[in-house]
């Protein structure tokens, strides 16, 4: 097999693994999957030996094994940094970022960036003290000023200029944070978003995922738990520690809604004696963080005022000042002149300003204005809104209030479409098409000097000075009170709307996946109607009465679109998609008010006999109500005698939902927003007192403590969170089952995984089985691999067998691979077997694939075997493996055999694959065999597979076998595969054989199939065969199968046999096959024989027509029907989708070169036309099955593409059709599809 390949090489290419592989993972098989966490769940990545994990290496290696590593290893590895590669699992790293959710700041600075003017800030850019702050973590930075002097523009210049210099520096990370109070969207307003952000942005900089980052995740149940602010801190504290230099600019700390803990965090940073960090914020100078900031010696502060911003407003004017703007020069100099003069350094005033002037244009009437001018921001508000069209101001508070509170950013389109909500109709307001605006841009216009008119999609207001105007007293004790914003009332008048809106959609084909983009604010309002709701705390007859209506008994369309459209019964948002919850799916009414916590909606659906024990996604509605904490709700049904004993849905039963920790549950997207006025208190997601009084509630209605349905058992999931104790004591006086497995394991192996040494106490207490076997081992593993050394010795204590392995691995293993000293010590100590075998090695192998140099000496020192082999290769391999030259070193000189053979090859091999030079080097030079076969390939070809060109220079100048054969060809054959012309040129220079066939092809027709134009061209320089054959044809066909004109020109210039024949048929029925009609046409166009009968499709028109309808086959395939077996039509699912109007101009062309369309179809009865007839009668019959489901629609589009082909084939053939398959073509046919689509919608 071909080796796998990194995901990045030095060239510049991402490698493509040859067409004989499955795609190649970032580590062979001696990185099988670790176990990355030992508390297995419904998210976990790695869960077999199957998977693969993350190594990081380079810069990562560092983050990963070294909380405080030394300057001179830090210079090692910054030294070699370039010719190192990040290898890592990508879907693991999707997984943690997509867990810690981080908002996306961008937007915030490439906004920032459009606005700045070239020139500004460089009194600041080029000064002494930004210069200083750069070179030195001697001091933090703090930059005030006045709200519109432009702090936000100079943070993302400052951003810019970092970014730059990170590039050119080592090990250096940089991450940035915009605060944004223009709207109540969190994403912006709060410290921890803040801190997940700034992990997130210092991760991506290491290439991979920092193990701190690992343990945080594992320590959270893989993704159960949302990271705490604890161990946020913690985690940023031990990834900055991995850098040489770390950079953080946050911008307006002022606008942080819980200040205090981002003060505190800024104080606490500033006493790290191990200085990485380079701190800088922007803000204003308000005394309360002057004051709070005051303690922190090496803050040196920077105040944006006179000079130092007057030049910058003066260059600013001069850009808004031209002479093609109809004023004349002295006139443009009058402006300059008063607006500079009274600016006092705000930008934003001075912008105000030119806007109140743009209709001025003579002299007089620009003095005449110029003296009527407003003096503050705020008396440039209220001028804006005093001037409003009276016919549009309710229009305009509208928008006001959505751009001052809407639960995210907006953009235009959504902006104009809160105007189509008539709030002056009958009853309550209405949806009414009729009152938008007929374009998006007049928003733009009626909020003039309101709202950001950038050239971005979303839109915000222009400046938090403007909210600040509309929800202050001055405002409601002017002439423009009318404007004034209660936050309340805010959040009120959008849920009206958003409700509104989605009760249009009350009627069949209202809205579909097809029309959605006709409403803009479909998305928005049905996925934050609720949280505007239950911030209003607004129960008036209008917004009660549109609930009712969506909540109608029976069903309303309106309900059913909405679940449509947003899925609330899905945990992560990157889950959803809209309109794929087939209607069936939708759960009654009362489930989803339930869910949403709307108790006066419960009420009447109970008093209108809605059935209490219907179920949706987590089960009844008592359930809905509990795992989104709605404990009233739960009360109110539990009153009315609901079943607490059904056990359905996502968790089971209600009393195991309710023995979970409420911080997980409230993952469901649905928590109010946080009012401006209010802080976050641990509190308002910490409600265990109602827990444990709902634990109560359901035991005393019968709830059964053991019942064990769908996710797990209720002691389980109480351990596992381990927050309320007294849930697991009372659990078990209520008769709970202590050694009773669910999915997770028991209930002391997840309390001891996760580390709650109170829970392991009190289950040992009661007798809980201390050996008890999971699927991720016992617990004495579970704590091992986690790091809990107070549990460990808990259990050693108790008698935990310190020789039983677990699933994979023993606690010495564990213990070793995450690098845990005090825990390998203290097992060690107890009599742990040190050579042990386990799925994936020993605990040296394990502690040296992570490079954990303290464990692997301690180990080796205690006589561990550093020759004993594994599942994945010796010690030494593991090191080569994950760029590690300490401990390949040690390994070395402790006498490890260097040509032991492992899965992944020799250490060479491994050490070649990955791109260590360093490592590769110092093998060779302790007598590492150069040619050694191991894995089906050697380390030439490794190397050369992967890109590494000085470890491909090196090892052909220790005398490695140029063309020497590995499973997947030779060096020459894989760098033509993937793209390494410098090394394809090197080893051609070194005497390569250009024709060398491999086990499939040579390196002409894998570069031919790639794509890859220049090694084509050198190849075919150096003396390539043209027209040698291979397994899967000749470079012409694979060429014209992949689309590649421009090869295919340059073959067919060069001598290839344009009808030659291969296993996929000739170069035409190929690019047939795939749809590629400019290589179809050029292939005819230079003689190509249109019915050359060859291939598994027999000629080059059934190998297009079979492409028209792969879309067809592959749905068929997934719902379980038979294309072959219904209608006998000969498609191939293994070929890429590609657009059936290509396909059927294929289809053209080729009969109108000549084509036989009535040629009989392999494999099956009649010939071409015939058969796509019978297909059409197949699906048309199994479309009668699945007219309930949502992909009745997918397969009517087909058919009609179908009968297209059919009608084409008509046109060029003999052959008549039968009166039965003529009505197959009638367009009456359609109707009955037609009408079911209707009673579908």
């Amino acid at each position: 097999m071909e080796p796998p390949m990194a995901l990045q090489t030095t060239s510049g290419s991402t490698p493509v693994p040859d067409e004989t592989h499955e795609a190649p993972s970032a580590l062979p098989h001696a990185v099988q999957s670790q176990e990355r966490s030992l508390v297995a769940g419904p998210h976990t990545i790695v869960q077999n030996a199957g998977n693969k994990n993350v190594i990081n290496t380079g810069r990562d290696y560092v983050i990963n094994n070294n909380s405080a590593i030394g300057e001179e290893t830090s210079k090692k590895v910054a030294s070699i940094e370039e010719r190192l590669q990040v290898v890592c699992d990508k879907a693991f790293r999707v997984e943690v970022h997509g867990w810690l959710a981080a908002p996306a700041v961008s937007q915030n600075f490439n906004a920032a960036q459009k606005l700045h003017l070239e020139g500004t800030g460089s009194w600041f850019i080029e000064g002494s003290e930004f210069s200083s702050w750069k070179e030195s973590t001697e001091h933090f930075l703090g930059i005030y000023g006045s709200p519109g002097c432009g702090k936000t523009i100079l943070c993302s210049l400052i951003i810019e200029e970092v970014k730059e210099l990170c590039v050119s520096r080592p090990l250096s990370g940089c991450a940035y944070f915009f605060f944004d109070g223009r709207s109540s969207d969190q994403a912006l307003l709060l410290f921890d978003n803040c801190l997940l952000s700034i992990l997130s942005q210092l991760a991506r900089c290491t290439g991979g995922i920092p193990g701190a980052l690992k343990d945080m995740y594992r320590a959270h149940g893989d993704g159960y738990d949302r990271p705490s602010p604890k161990s946020l801190r913690q985690t940023l504290r031990r990834v900055i520690a991995g850098f040489d230099h770390v950079y953080i600019m946050i911008d307006s700390l002022d606008e942080c809604r819980d200040r205090d803990e981002l003060l505190q965090w800024i104080n606490e940073m500033a006493e790290q004696t191990d200085r990485k960090l380079h701190l800088l914020f922007t803000s204003r100078r308000e005394p309360a963080i002057v004051k709070n900031l005051g303690f922190i010696g090496r803050l040196r502060e920077i105040l944006m005022k006179g000079s130092l911003i007057n030049n910058d407003i003066s260059r600013y004017l001069d850009s808004k000042l031209f002479p093609t703007d109809g004023r004349d020069e002295e006139t443009r100099g009058l402006i300059k002149s008063e607006l500079a003069k009274n600016a006092e350094g705000v930008f934003r005033w001075v912008d105000l300003q030119l806007q109140q002037l743009k209709k001025c244009f003579t002299y007089k009437k620009v003095q005449e204005q110029l003296k009527k001018l407003p003096t503050s921001l705020e008396g440039s508000y209220a001028k804006i809104l005093a001037d409003a069209d009276p016919l549009e101001h309710l229009q305009l508070r509208n928008i006001l209030y959505w751009l001052a509170f809407s639960a995210r950013a907006l953009a235009l389109r959504e902006i104009a479409e809160v105007v189509s909500v008539d709030f002056e109709a009958l009853g309550s307001p209405t949806f009414d098409p009729k009152c938008r605006y007929g374009d998006p841009t007049v928003v733009l216009t009626v909020c003039s000097g309101l709202v950001t008119e950038t050239d971005g999609e979303y839109h915000d207001l222009a400046h938090l000075s403007v909210k600040e105007f509309l929800m202050s007293d001055n405002i409601k004790a002017g002439a423009v009170a009318f404007f004034g914003i209660n936050e309340r009332i805010c959040h009120s008048v959008i849920a009206q709307t958003c409700l509104a809106y989605l009760l249009n959609f009350d009627k069949k084909g209202s809205i579909s996946a097809r029309t959605i983009s006709s409403f803009p604010l479909a998305m928005y309002a049905a996925e934050h109607w609720v949280t505007h709701l239950l911030t209003s705390e607004d129960d008036t007859p209008p917004l009660h009465s549109m609930l009712l209506r969506l909540f109608s008994l029976p069903r309303s369309y309106a309900l059913v679109n909405w679940a449509q459209i947003w899925d609330i019964d899905k945990i992560y948002y990157w889950t959803r998609t809209t309109f794929q919850k087939a209607v069936g799916e939708i759960a009654q009414p009362i489930y989803y008010a339930c869910a949403v916590g709307q108790i006066k909606v419960v009420e009447h659906l109970l008093q209108s006999r809605a059935d209490p024990n219907t179920l949706g996604f987590y089960g009844t509605p008592l359930q809905a109500a509990l795992i989104c904490n709605e404990h009233k709700i739960a009360k109110l049904l539990l009153g009315r005698g609901v079943d607490v004993t059904v056990q359905a849905g996502r968790y089971g039963t209600a009393l195991n939902i309710a023995s979970m920790s409420d911080e997980y549950k409230l993952r469901i997207p649905k928590q109010p927003l946080v009012a401006i006025s209010q802080d976050i208190t641990p509190d308002y997601y910490d409600h265990g007192a109602a827990s444990f009084e709902m634990v109560t509630m359901l035991l005393a209605r019968g709830a059964d403590p053991n019942a064990h349905a769908g996710h797990n058992i209720p002691l389980v999931s109480a351990a596992r969170f381990g927050r309320h104790i007294e849930i697991v004591t009372l659990l078990l006086d209520r008769g709970a089952d202590i050694d009773a497995e669910g999915e997770d394991g028991t209930a002391l192996q997840q309390a001891s995984g996760n580390g709650h040494l109170k829970v392991v106490t009190l289950l040992l207490d009661r007798g809980a089985d201390i050996d008890a076997e999971g699927d991720d081992g016992p617990a004495l593993q579970r704590a091992s691999g986690n790091g809990h050394l107070e549990i460990v010795t808990l259990l050693l204590d108790r008698g935990a067998d310190i020789k039983v392995r677990g699933v994979c691995s023993t606690a010495l293993q564990l213990a070793s691979l995450h690098g845990h000293l005090d825990i390998v010590t203290l097992l060690l100590d107890r009599g742990a077997d040190i050579n042990a075998q386990g799925d994936r090695g020993t605990a040296l192998q394990r502690a040296s694939l992570w490079g954990n140099l303290e464990t692997v000496t301690l180990l080796l020192d205690r006589g561990a075997d550093m020759n004993a082999r594994g599942e994945n290769g010796t010690a030494l391999q593991q090191a080569s493996l994950s760029c590690d030259i300490e401990v390949v070193t040690l390994l070395l000189d402790r006498g490890a055999d260097i040509n032991a053979q492992g899965d992944g090859g020799t250490a060479l091999q491994q050490a070649s694959g990955n791109g260590h030079l360093e490592t590769v080097s110092l093998l060779l030079d302790r007598g590492a065999d150069v040619n050694a076969q191991g894995d089906g390939d050697t380390a030439l070809q490794r190397a050369s597979w992967r890109g590494h060109l000085e470890i491909v220079t090196l090892l052909l100048d220790r005398g490695a076998d140029i063309d020497a054969q590995g499973d997947g060809g030779t060096a020459l054959q894989k760098a033509s595969n993937n793209g390494h012309l410098e090394i394809v040129t090197l080893l051609l220079d070194r005497g390569a054989d250009v024709n060398a066939q491999g086990d499939r092809s040579t390196a002409l027709q894998r570069a031919s199939w790639r794509g890859l134009l220049e090694i084509v061209i050198l190849l075919l320089d150096r003396g390539a065969d043209v027209n040698a054959q291979g397994d899967r044809g000749t470079a012409l066909q694979r060429a014209s199968g992949s689309g590649h004109l421009e090869i295919v020109t340059l073959l067919l210039d060069r001598g290839a046999d344009i009808d030659a024949q291969g296993d996929g048929g000739t170069a035409l029925q190929q690019a047939s096959e795939n749809g590629h009609l400019k290589v179809v046409t050029l292939l005819l166009e230079r003689g190509a024989d249109v019915n050359v009968q060859a291939g598994q499709f027999s000629n080059a028109l059934q190998a297009a027509s079979t492409q028209c309808h792969e879309e067809l086959r592959e749905l068929l395939s997934g719902l379980g029907a038979g294309v072959n077996a219904r209608g006998n039509l000969y498609i191939d699912i293994a070929h890429p989708v590609t657009r059936a109007k290509d396909c059927f101009e294929i289809m053209s062309l080729l009969l109108d070169r000549g084509a036989d369309v009535n040629a009989e179809t392999e494999g099956c009865k009649g010939n071409m036309m015939t058969t796509a007839v019978a297909a059409i009668r197949g699906v048309r019959e199994y479309l009668v099955e699945i007219r309930e489901t949502m992909e009745y629609f997918d397969l009517q589009e087909r058919v009609v593409e179908l009968e297209a082909v059919v009608r084409l084939f008509l046109e060029y053939s003999a052959t008549d059709l039968s009166e039965g398959e003529q009505s197959l073509m009638e367009e009456d046919a359609m109707e009955e599809f037609v009408d079911a689509q209707e009673e579908l919608t």
